[in-house]
């Protein structure tokens, strides 16, 4: 199982504002975590990090089928 995610971070880039973790697990997407901070509450984030992740993933395992099939 591989862990990952998908972070928004400040202006700084010290602090992590909103997050998305998932795991692979073989061709499995599970994504196990959001959190998102008081100051970007409300505004959808969660969904659309969740939106971006499943997006994401889905250019990568294209990516991956490609590179494969070449």
């Amino acid at each position: 199982i591989e862990n990952k995610g998908f972070f928004i971070y400040d202006d700084d880039g010290r602090e992590v504002l909103a997050e998305l973790t998932y795991k692979m697990n073989g061709d499995i997407l599970i994504f196990d975590h959001t959190y998102v901070s008081d100051k970007l509450r409300n505004q959808g984030i969660a969904s659309k990090l969740l939106n971006i992740g499943v997006v994401g993933k889905r250019l990568i395992v294209i990516l991956r089928h490609q590179i494969m099939t070449y």
